[in-house]
């Protein structure tokens, strides 16, 4: 963090960058103040980025967006990379974007909490040893954290604790992304696992829709049913309010055939929740809201 003020006539300006790995000029502040001092409305506070203005607030949305978060990367109430930046700028990361979602019925109780804006850390308990690797999965390659806790009535079969684990997860990341204001909206990715090779894309568009072409040859994988997985995303897809395409365009290994495709969801998701700079804060939809 540099640090610099300058007095112009009747104001003075303090300066600070943050900078990265090669020196360059990551993120700039600047603290505008007349010299007689300043009233809350009279101080004024503008951002950059890459040389660019991308925000200017007063005193008091300053000082909502400087609060001291390490886990957000945030350095002497400033940032230490441009995502974080970007977030607190458009007031996302003021209240980071994860939610929580508790759910009980007479077949399952699960807790499950998502940070959009993690680093991909997991700590996943189904019940379902494979249902646990492919949420595992899911989270390390999204960045999006999952905690999830399931205790689902196994003794009678896989079927409540997969589809309530997808509805809970889903309805925890429609949760944390709020208005869906500033998102990228879109993801798609071309996954490939050895010999297999899977298409996932899809839209965040509040309108959910599941397209399913992939199959299985063997009935079971571990102690998992196979025909499970098609509702597994198709529950995630009706909670989280997302159009959802899954597709395999070839493959023999039934294992390498359902990971490619839950990596190919991580992939897309992650491309999709994230926070676009050029959006300017605004909803991805000509209508104004998305639903």
């Amino acid at each position: 963090m540099a640090e610099a003020s300058v007095t112009e006539g009747a104001r003075s300006r303090d300066i600070s960058d943050v900078h990265d790995a090669a020196g360059q000029v990551l993120t700039r502040s600047e603290a505008v103040t007349p010299t007689g001092g300043a009233t809350a409305t009279e101080q004024q506070f503008y951002y950059y980025f890459n040389g660019r203005r991308v925000a200017s607030v007063g005193a008091l949305d300053h000082q909502a967006l400087n609060y001291a978060d390490t886990a957000a990367g945030w350095i002497d109430g400033g940032f230490s990379s441009w995502p974080c930046c970007l977030h607190a700028l458009l007031g996302y990361s003021a209240r980071m974007r994860s939610a929580t979602i508790t759910r009980t019925t007479g077949e399952t109780d699960i807790a499950v909490t998502v940070n959009l804006d993690g680093s991909g850390e997991y700590a996943v308990s189904t019940g379902i040893g494979f249902l646990d690797h492919m949420i595992e999965q899911l989270s390390r390659h999204s960045l999006i954290d999952i905690d999830c806790k399931v205790d689902g009535d196994l003794h009678v079969d896989q079927h409540h604790t997969t589809e309530d684990s997808a509805i809970a997860i889903g309805e925890a990341v429609a949760k944390a992304l709020g208005d869906k204001a500033g998102i990228r909206r879109y993801g798609s990715a071309y996954s490939p696992m050895d010999e297999t090779l899977s298409r996932v894309a899809l839209d965040i568009s509040g309108r959910p829709y599941l397209v399913w072409n992939s199959d299985f040859t063997q009935e079971r994988l571990g102690e998992m049913d196979t025909e499970l997985f098609k509702h597994w995303f198709h529950s995630f897809a009706g909670s989280a309010g997302i159009t959802l395409h899954v597709e395999t365009l070839y493959g023999e290994n039934n294992h390498h055939i359902i990971e490619s495709i839950f990596k190919g969801l991580a992939r897309a998701l992650r491309d999709a929740v994230e926070i676009d700079p050029r959006k300017g804060g605004a909803i991805p939809s000509t209508k104004g809201t998305l639903g």
